[in-house]
């Protein structure tokens, strides 16, 4: 790190030190009997991350798996559950410190979220080191994070949503891919199945960020920004095919008919409960019937209102900004668009998986109301404060 970059250890480290710390209090090993290792990370992925460990020390092959129920293809067990570079830690490990390694790998996870959503603030909304890092453990330690730690191959594309945000608007902006490229491509080869979903966002956050920053009325501008940024999200693709191509494969051997869902549309709970989800302690259940876990601080609920408030961003951003929220919040409650997001099946347990882009995206927003606070009267912040606790 440069001079201008060395608080980004923090954004770093604060996150990382807190959970373990959390843990800590929740009898974690040596300090208790407890471990990282739950629900289906317990009953599945650890015995996962074994059988990668015995490719790497030769004992089994990396094409064929006796790991699988009747054993099987290897590829796939790795695309989904295995693919991202943090599980190479577990090599490093020895065989009775598989807890261990897990254990490592969601405190670095957790640290580098904050890393690289501070870089993002860092690079693209400059301001007092101090918010920078407050509004990266916000983001390392949402409740989507926290709850979804298990499943432990969704972590990566918190890390990459922040730094492929910063490479779209650059390329928006200045025509430069690299960033974008890269960071895309390594999002679909961590994990597919969520590259999928962030590949949905960034369709949405072109259109919000170039009708925001940009008079439509110019054409070959758009017409450049666009062609780039489909040209290289298709690059992206074609890097990422070394993993997505093996895994429709494994895929056509019977889980992509996993469930035959209904596309009729009908709202999957009350507008308000989005509200509860945003609370503290609002974790529900992750069975079927849980609701999304978008929780990413009451810091952020109190600056939300003060970013479409100030006089400071103009008009059309904040109309934008606005359609992005409605568009998902209307994603979590309606049926058909939610179980587009999950590649058209069903999820079992563990629902709104994309959920995190939500918290992103008001994070920043509630960023730029902090910026803004100046312009806004301490009496408008008690009456949000006693509205909320009213709520």
């Amino acid at each position: 790190f440069c001079r201008e970059h060395w608080y980004l250890l923090f954004a770093m480290l604060i996150p990382a030190v807190l959970t373990y710390l959390i843990y800590v209090s929740k009898t974690l090993y040596p300090f208790g009997d407890g471990c990282v290792l739950v629900l289906d990370l317990n009953g599945q992925y650890v015995y996962f991350f074994e059988a990668m460990r015995d490719v790497f020390e030769g004992d089994s092959s990396p094409f064929y798996t006796w790991y699988r129920a009747l054993s099987g293809e290897f590829s796939g067990m790795y695309a989904y559950y295995l693919a991202s570079p943090f599980s190479l830690l577990t090599v490093l490990f020895p065989e009775d410190g598989i807890t261990e390694a897990l254990l490592a790998i969601t405190l670095l996870k957790c640290g580098s979220m904050g890393l690289t959503f501070g870089y993002y603030l860092h690079k693209r909304r400059p301001s007092k080191p101090v918010a920078v890092i407050m509004f990266s453990t916000m983001y390392a330690l949402s409740s989507y994070a926290f709850v979804q730690a298990m499943n432990t191959m969704w972590m990566d594309a918190l890390i990459y949503l922040p730094l492929i945000v910063l490479g779209l608007e650059v390329l928006v902006d200045r025509g430069k891919f690299v960033l974008y490229t890269v960071m895309l491509a390594l999002c679909f080869i961590a994990n597919f199945y969520i590259g999928f979903m962030v590949a949905i966002f960034v369709v949405v956050y072109f259109l919000y960020y170039y009708v925001s920053t940009y008079k439509m009325g110019e054409f070959s501008r758009f017409f450049f920004a666009f062609y780039k940024w489909a040209l290289f999200s298709v690059i992206a693709a074609a890097i990422a095919a070394i993993i997505i191509l093996p895994t429709f494969y494994s895929l056509e051997f019977g889980k992509n008919d996993f469930s035959n869902p209904t596309f009729t549309f009908k709202a999957k709970f009350d507008f308000l409960e989005i509200l509860t989800q945003m609370m503290p302690n609002s974790y529900d259940t992750v069975r079927p019937e849980g609701l999304p876990f978008i929780y990413c601080g009451l810091v952020s609920l109190l600056l939300l209102p003060a970013y479409f408030l100030t006089d400071k961003i103009k008009g059309r951003r904040k109309i934008m900004s606005g359609v992005i929220l409605g568009f998902m919040v209307l994603s979590f409650t309606g049926s058909t668009i939610d179980l587009f997001w999950h590649g058209m099946q069903r999820p079992n347990w563990l629902n709104y998986r994309y959920s995190f882009m939500l918290i992103f995206f008001l994070l920043v927003l509630a960023h730029k109301g902090f910026d803004a606070i100046g312009s806004v009267t301490s009496k408008f912040f008690v009456g949000i404060a006693a509205a909320l606790s009213f709520f």
